[in-house]
């Protein structure tokens, strides 16, 4: 994504927020962004793809903590607790949960707006789908793991949409449904552990 790219999807966030996908016009993002028609036409066809360069920009570019790499040298339960809290923390990011809020609202509204070439606009670090599709790097951590046995054996997609449920759950849906705050650092260390721990007991391998 470009500079130019980037100041036109983040002057388009406001629009969409205060007007609705149904509401917004090429036009009116040419003019937050302080650009011409022209201009804005040859980044983006129309406000589909705009809005889909909203989706994109969440699941990709918010990124505040980098995701560990699964050492097979350290005990995996700290290794998994990390890996937990970087989800927590990037999924708690406030520019996130604005656009997830925005985004999430359009999509109840006129669901093919979060057909396949959109994905899931609260992904971030968190599949939904297919994870050959998604941000790899959780993925690759619990593929990993399992590999070298530290997880039991399994679906490493499946595992990595549990967690993502068990930390959304934590982290994102207070925020979305009940208006709740950022969590602090201390909420944040409390979330993933406690999201860890449960994904840890269910894949843990006999002893």
């Amino acid at each position: 994504m470009t500079e130019k790219q980037l100041d036109i999807i983040m002057a388009a966030v406001p629009a969409f927020e205060r007007l609705g996908f149904s509401g917004v016009s090429m036009e009116q993002i040419a003019t937050a962004a302080r650009v011409s028609k022209r201009t804005l036409y040859r980044h983006y066809p129309g406000k589909e793809a705009v809005f889909a360069a909203i989706i994109a920009y969440l699941r990709r570019e918010r990124r505040t903590q980098p995701y560990p790499v699964y050492d097979q040298d350290r005990p995996v339960a700290p290794q998994l607790e990390a890996l937990t809290r970087a989800m927590c923390v990037n999924l708690n990011d406030e520019d996130r949960v604005r656009l997830t809020r925005i985004i999430l609202s359009e999509l109840l509204r006129v669901p093919a707006l979060g057909g396949p070439a959109h994905g899931d606009p609260a992904h971030g670090c968190l599949v939904d789908g297919d994870p050959d599709r998604e941000d790899l790097e959780p993925f690759r951590w619990i593929d990993a793991a399992m590999r070298a046995g530290a997880l039991r054996r399994g679906d490493p997609g499946l595992a990595l949409r549990q967690l993502a449920a068990l930390v959304k759950a934590e982290v994102l849906w207070p925020r979305l449904t009940m208006g709740r705050p950022a969590l602090d650092e201390a909420e944040i260390d409390a979330a993933a552990r406690e999201c860890a721990a449960v994904l840890l007991a269910r894949y843990l391998p006999p002893a």
